[in-house]
């Protein structure tokens, strides 16, 4: 990510949730996919307005932990202002930069992967922060080409911020050691899940 990017995500913070819709059936389907279990330590990336942490917190339970990372102050200070468990940790700074060594159970990029400038060594940095038999998402509870289109709409800072093809994610994760599992690619939901093995 870049500082355009920020700016982006700061400006239009306080609308966000607003403005942005998540189908909350998706994203139970999308759980249901992940498997997360009570006690295990999640990774949210790119956590923005905290989409995603009730429902981190519900699977993994109050012995859980949870890690909530994003690069807009602005976003992070919505999250955490209605997200305040003790098992939630905020952190503001890029992923790229955060300190990882296979502490996770599961990483979660939801509606983030896009963002990234530099996608492969991305998901190399997140492999490194998974546990042995640790999980790594990327998921949209849209379709590929929604998500392109949209950001294609929704800004300058964003235009050509891309996600990739499944195959091209695949082959990705499989040179950083990960092992793939589930795949969907449909026009309701994009998710695929890695596993590290070793």
């Amino acid at each position: 990510m870049n500082s355009r990017h920020k700016e982006f995500f700061d400006r239009v913070a306080e609308k966000w949730d607003e403005t942005v819709q998540h189908d909350p059936n998706k994203l139970k389907a999308i759980f249901g996919y992940i498997g997360l279990e009570e006690g295990q330590r999640v990774l949210d990336v790119g956590t923005g307005t905290g989409i995603l942490i009730p429902y981190i917190h519900r699977a993994v339970g109050a012995e859980g932990a949870i890690v909530a990372v994003d690069f807009s102050e602005k976003m992070l200070g919505i999250a955490r202002e209605k997200y305040a468990w003790d098992n939630v940790k905020y952190i503001q700074d890029e992923v790229e930069k955060l300190r990882l060594d296979n502490e996770y159970d599961c990483i979660i990029c939801y509606s983030v992967f896009p963002h990234f400038t530099d996608q492969e060594a991305t998901i190399y940095r997140l492999a490194s922060g998974l546990k042995k038999s640790g999980k790594l998402v990327i998921c949209h509870s849209q379709s590929r080409e929604a998500v392109n289109s949209l950001h294609q709409r929704a800004g300058e800072e964003v235009r050509e911020d891309r996600l990739p093809t499944m195959d091209q994610l695949r082959q990705i994760m499989e040179k950083a050691g990960l092992s793939v599992g589930r795949q969907i690619d449909s026009e309701e939901l994009f998710f695929i899940l890695a596993v590290k093995e070793s």
